[in-house]
């Protein structure tokens, strides 16, 4: 029979060996868990580093510190303390603490080169979060529990802008080596090691829920929750790797934070079952904002735009949806701010020589001017008929202009209906004007009184070119 440092060992062997060359970080506390995972490290011979966060909340906190304090220098294992200022005013205690610290080892890892932070949740761990999931009526990801890798648990994307050479970078990850090993086993190495630790007393305090948990949880319910997690990641596994080809990938693109906005094909999403379906588009949500809508209200607004007329709209929470054609459109409200900002009126410089051309970025597309010696292309204007310096502008409701060849004047909201613009892309859709009023909508009508009359005048020509990852199926 294998003794218990040897199981602790061969499964921190055995995650790590799967990170190729992870460099940790450990959060430490002086508990028994962390304490037995940081020796097992250098068991290992594995390289890494110690973070202690001090909350000063307890009376002993300064001797939890101590002793991670002497064993890290008697190891040689650097260490770093953060010792906090304040408590919360109000709201949880525990859910605080957690921001705080795992914000503190972030920030940690990121100034001293680590790609992840470990930390010793175990299987009673994972026991405890299943059944408080269960009591909150938590869906299947939820019922899954904790991940032995994975993002860390803050409200921030996996995935951020790189600051050098574009692309994206991953933030650090987090790592529970021990979390499919039993706390009994746990005590047991360090009883094996003479680990020295110490014992939080407010893991007894009855007034937090996961104490209460713990205090009442028989070993056969304990094995019964551990069961639930693991059919439960079985059936996202097997849900994720059933998904059309653009759902999932819009899906990995919102779980790594890389799509603020998405574009879900109306067929695919039709073709998931009813619990498939309600699965996704609420891990989708989790994906966009780190703030989510309540889950049946999110489930419900979602397939009531599937079934409405293309123009519909469904606001839940910070998450806004619009059925198109064959698709809906879901984003969040910082999205929708950054378009507004990116559809800001702009005054265009006009090119003047001829061949000479000028691009303009706003909102869906890029406007592109250039000074022709003859009419070529899909839209030209008369340059003579320009009356002051263009501008683009987003379109505004009651916007009238007389296109090129129609009977009269007409509403530019009809007239993008009439050219199937989709209605996602209708909101921030331009109009070019000057002085006297609209010169033309870029990529489909000039305005009559631009008519060109003589071929042989240079013509101005207006090029618009549609963003190709506005509201992409994937990034």
């Amino acid at each position: 029979m294998r003794s218990a440092p040897d199981l602790i060992v061969d499964a921190i062997r055995t995650l790590l060996r799967d990170q190729s060359g992870v460099s940790l970080l450990l959060g430490c506390s002086g508990g028994v868990d962390s304490m037995v995972l940081a020796r097992a490290l250098v068991e290992l011979d594995w390289p890494f580093e110690m973070a202690h966060v001090n909350y000063g909340l307890r009376s002993d906190a300064g001797a939890d510190q101590a002793l991670v304090e002497a064993w890290s220098a008697r190891c040689g294992v650097p260490l770093h303390v953060f010792r906090v200022d304040g408590s919360p005013a109000k709201g949880s205690l525990q859910a605080w603490a957690r921001d705080v610290r795992y914000r503190y080892f972030e920030d940690l890892a990121r100034r001293r080169g680590l790609s992840a932070v470990a930390v010793a949740h175990h299987a009673d761990d994972q026991a405890e979060t299943v059944a408080l999931a269960r009591a909150r009526g938590g869906g299947l990801d939820g019922l899954s529990g904790m991940a032995q890798v994975g993002p860390l648990p803050l409200p921030r994307p996996e995935w951020e802008p790189a600051a050098v050479g574009g692309g994206y970078r991953r933030r650090p990850r987090l790592l529970r080596p021990l979390l499919r090993i039993d706390r009994s086993t746990i005590v047991a190495t360090a009883a094996a090691w003479k680990v020295p630790f110490r014992t939080d007393s407010s893991n007894a305090d009855m007034r937090f829920a996961r104490a209460a948990v713990r205090h009442d949880m028989t070993a056969h319910q304990k094995d019964e929750l551990l069961e639930t997690a693991r059919l439960a990641r079985a059936q996202v596994e097997r849900w994720t790797h059933a998904l059309p080809p653009t759902l999932r990938a819009v899906l990995d693109c919102a779980d790594k934070g890389m799509a603020p906005a998405c574009q879900l094909p109306l067929l695919e999403l039709q073709s998931l079952s009813a619990d498939h379906r309600a699965w996704y588009v609420l891990r989708l949500a989790a994906g966009l904002d780190p703030a989510p809508p309540r889950r049946k209200s999110w489930v419900h607004a979602v397939q009531t735009l599937m079934d409405s007329a293309p123009g519909a709209r469904l606001s839940a929470g910070t998450l806004e949806g619009i059925r198109d054609r064959d698709a809906l459109v879901i984003y969040s409200e910082a999205f929708a701010r950054h378009m507004d900002a990116m559809t800001l009126p702009v005054e265009l410089y006009t090119p003047r020589a001829v061949g000479e051309s000028v691009d303009t970025a706003f909102g869906t597309g890029t406007c592109r001017l250039t000074y022709l010696s003859r009419a070529a292309g899909t839209l030209w204007l008369d340059p003579d008929s320009v009356r002051g310096p263009l501008r683009l502008r987003r379109w505004q409701p009651g916007d009238r202009f007389v296109p090129l060849g129609g009977p009269g004047h007409t509403k530019v909201k009809e007239f993008l209906v009439d050219c199937s613009v989709e209605p996602s892309r209708k909101p921030y859709y331009p109009v070019l004007e000057d002085d006297v009023g609209i010169v033309c909508i870029p990529g489909h009508r000039a305005a009559e009184r631009f008519r060109v009359t003589d071929p042989s005048k240079p013509v101005l020509g207006v090029e618009w070119e549609p963003d190709s990852v506005y509201f992409p199926p994937a990034l």
